[in-house]
C-alpha cells in the first residue's frame, strides 16, 4: 500500500495546487500510512531547513558566481552552466555541501506530530532514510548532469559537427553560425534508429523523460533532464510531448492501483472500513481532475479538495496524449538528431523496461485502461454520479479516436477490441450493475424541476448508452458479445418499466442497436407491440409508448434500407443511427 501511496503523490505532482493537507489525509487514510512523513517526502522546503556540517560558509563565499545567480536573484543555475563558465571552486563547493546534508530531527518529529520522547528508535530511522532518499537524489542529479556533456558531445560527433541551434536570446553568435545545426536539412541521416546508436539515444530519452515526469516538484532534477535531452532531439520542445505521456501513464497506473486494490478486497472480512473507501474515491476523482479541461466555474468537497462537474469535458491535449497511449499513430512525434525520419515518441516509453514495467506491453496497457474505466462505470467503486459521467466522457472519446490521421481506424479497433473484451470479462453481476446506471425513468414533472440529481442521473443514462454502442458495434473473431447479450436480455425484460418515460429515447434506440446486433429484432417488436395493447387495468395507451414504437418502427425500416443499398458504409451507418 505504500507503494500506491507514493505513486498517488507522484501523479498528483501534475497538479500541486491540488496536493493540499486534505490530499494526503486521504492517501494516508486509504493506504494505512503516515500522511506527515509521506508530505515530508514531497515536501520541496525539506532542503531550507537542513544543517550541513560543512560547506554553507564556502557556498556564500565563492568568489566565482555566474552573474545574476546569486541567492538574491530570482533563478537558479543548474552545474552546466558552472562547469561552462569554469566556476570549480562553486561546483567543489556545492559538492561539499550536499556531502555534508543532515536533517534535523526536530522537523521529523514536528512532521510526526510528537515530542522528543514520542517515537523512540522510529524517528532515528526515519531521519536516516530521508537522509538516505536526498543523498541517493545528489547521486541521480550528478548522473544527469553528466548526460548533459556526454549528449551534447555526441550530438556533435553525429551531426556533422554541429550543436544545438543557437538561442533567440544570445547575442554574441547568429542563427546559421558553422557551430549551430541551423539549415542542414539537406544532409544525409547519420546513423539508423535501429542500430546501437539510435537504441542507446531512444533508452537516455526515456531514461529522462521518466525521470522528469516523476520529478515535477524537483525543478534541479527537471532543468538538467531537459538540457540532456535537448542534445538529442531535433526539436527540444519533443522532450515535453514525452514528459506529457509518462505524466498520462503515470496517472493511470496510480488510479489502477486503488481500484484493483478495493475490487480485490472481500466485503465480507472488512478489509476496508468505510472511511478508507470514501478516501479511496476522493482520491480517484482528485486524480481524474488531471484530465478535466480547466474551467473556472471550480466546485470543492467537504474537505476543500476540487471535484469534478458534471459539465466537465476532456481537455482535448490530454486527450491527444491519451490517444497517442492508447496506439493512435501521428499525434505525438518527434525526430531523433542526426535522423531525417520522424518516430513515434511512444516507441521511446518501452525502452525504458526497467523504469517502468507497466507499460512494456502497450496492448495490455490499453486492455488495462479500458477494464479500468469501465469498472469506474460500473458502481464496483462508490463515485459520485457525476465523476462516473466523467468517466463515460473519456471512454467515449478514446472509442471514437481522432478523426482524420493516419492509422486512425486501425487504432480505434485495437481500443474497441479491448473495451469489447473487457465488457465480456465482466461477471454478470457487474454488467447489471453497469446497465443500473441506464436506469433512470423521470416523470415528465421531474425532467421539468431542473432537480441537479435528475440532471445528473440524466446524463449518466445518456452516456453509458453511448458507451455501451460503441462496444455493441465492434466485430472481432475474439469478442464474443457476452456483455451486450446480458444487457439486452435485461433490457428486454424490463421494457415495461422504461418504455413509458419520457426520457427513454436512448433506451429504444439503444434496444433497437443490441437487437439488430444479435439478430432478436422479432422479439423486441413483439415486446413492443404488447405495450401497445390495452390491458384490463389501463384502458389508455401511454403516449410515450406510442412514441417507443414509433422510434422502432421507423429503425427498422431505415434498416432495411441500408441493408438492401448493399454500401460497405452499411453497417456504419446502423450504428450511427443507433447512437
Amino acid at each position: 500500500k505504500f507503494s500506491i501511496a507514493l505513486k498517488l503523490c507522484f501523479a498528483q505532482q501534475q497538479l500541486p495546487s491540488e496536493m493540499t493537507e486534505s490530499f494526503y489525509l486521504h492517501v494516508a487514510s486509504f493506504c494505512q500510512v503516515n500522511g506527515s512523513i509521506l508530505k515530508l517526502l514531497f515536501d520541496n522546503s525539506l532542503s531550507c531547513g537542513q544543517q550541513p556540517l560543512v560547506g554553507s560558509e564556502l557556498l556564500t563565499t565563492s568568489s566565482q558566481r555566474v552573474k545574476g545567480a546569486d541567492f538574491s536573484k530570482p533563478w537558479k543555475v543548474v552545474p552546466g552552466e558552472h562547469r561552462a563558465n569554469g566556476q570549480w571552486e562553486t561546483l567543489l563547493s556545492e559538492s561539499l555541501q550536499g556531502s555534508s546534508f543532515k536533517v534535523p530531527l526536530e522537523t521529523v518529529i514536528n512532521a510526526m506530530g510528537g515530542d522528543d520522547d514520542s517515537f523512540g528508535a522510529a524517528k532515528l530511522r526515519m531521519t536516516d532514510a530521508l537522509e538516505s532518499v536526498h543523498h541517493w537524489r545528489r547521486v541521480l542529479y550528478s548522473v544527469v548532469n553528466a548526460m548533459v556533456s556526454t549528449a551534447a558531445l555526441l550530438r556533435f560527433g553525429i551531426n556533422d559537427g554541429k550543436g544545438r541551434s543557437t538561442h533567440t536570446m544570445c547575442e554574441d553568435r547568429l542563427p546559421g553560425s558553422i557551430f549551430s545545426s541551423d539549415n542542414h536539412e539537406g544532409s544525409s541521416p547519420r546513423f539508423s534508429t535501429k542500430n546501437a546508436v539510435g537504441t542507446t539515444i531512444k533508452k537516455a530519452l526515456s531514461f529522462l523523460s521518466c525521470l522528469s515526469a516523476y520529478s515535477s516538484n524537483d525543478e534541479d532534477m527537471r532543468l538538467a533532464s531537459r538540457a540532456a535531452a535537448g542534445h538529442l532531439l531535433e526539436n527540444g520542445t519533443h522532450f515535453h510531448d514525452l514528459i506529457s505521456l509518462w505524466a498520462v501513464r503515470i496517472s493511470f497506473e496510480a488510479i489502477d492501483g486503488v481500484v484493483r486494490t478495493l475490487c480485490s478486497a472481500d466485503e465480507k472480512t472488512n478489509d476496508f472500513t468505510e472511511s478508507q473507501r470514501s478516501s479511496a474515491c476522493t482520491i480517484i476523482e482528485t486524480s481524474l481532475r488531471q484530465f478535466v479541461d480547466s474551467s473556472d466555474d471550480e466546485t470543492a468537497d467537504k474537505s476543500g479538495l476540487p471535484t469534478i462537474t458534471l459539465h466537465d469535458s476532456l481537455d482535448y491535449d490530454k486527450r491527444t496524449t491519451l490517444l497517442a497511449c492508447l496506439g493512435q499513430k501521428n499525434l505525438k512525434v518527434g525526430r531523433l538528431i542526426g535522423n531525417r525520419a520522424d518516430l513515434e515518441l511512444t516507441d521511446l516509453l518501452t525502452k525504458c523496461d526497467n523504469v517502468e514495467p507497466f507499460v512494456r506491453n502497450e496492448e495490455g496497457w490499453v486492455h488495462a485502461v479500458t477494464q479500468m474505466l469501465l469498472t469506474l462505470m460500473c458502481g464496483k467503486v462508490q463515485l459520485h454520479v457525476r465523476a462516473r459521467v466523467f468517466v463515460a466522457k473519456m471512454l467515449v472519446e478514446i472509442l471514437k479516436g481522432i478523426q482524420g490521421t493516419k492509422a486512425a481506424g486501425n487504432s480505434r479497433e485495437i481500443v474497441s477490441f479491448s473495451a469489447a473484451s473487457s465488457l465480456d470479462g465482466l461477471s454478470k453481476e457487474d454488467v447489471i450493475q453497469l446497465l443500473e446506471n441506464l436506469s433512470y425513468y423521470p416523470t415528465l414533472a421531474e425532467l421539468e424541476s431542473g432537480d441537479l440529481i435528475c440532471e445528473e442521473k440524466k446524463h449518466l443514462s445518456e452516456k453509458t448508452a453511448d458507451v455501451i454502442s460503441y462496444l455493441a458495434s465492434t466485430f472481432h473473431p475474439e469478442v464474443s458479445g457476452d456483455g451486450c447479450k446480458i444487457i439486452l436480455h435485461e433490457m428486454l425484460g424490463s421494457i415495461e418499466i422504461w418504455a413509458g418515460s419520457p426520457a427513454q429515447h436512448h433506451l429504444i434506440k439503444l434496444l433497437c442497436l443490441l437487437a439488430s446486433r444479435f439478430g432478436t429484432l422479432d422479439n423486441v417488436g413483439r415486446a413492443i407491440v404488447s405495450l401497445l395493447t390495452p390491458k384490463k387495468e389501463r384502458a389508455d395507451v401511454a403516449q410515450e409508448c406510442v412514441d417507443t414504437a414509433k422510434i422502432f418502427f421507423e429503425f427498422v425500416a431505415s434498416l432495411d434500407q441500408l441493408i438492401h443499398q448493399r454500401s460497405p458504409a452499411a453497417i456504419t451507418q446502423v450504428a450511427e443511427l443507433a447512437r
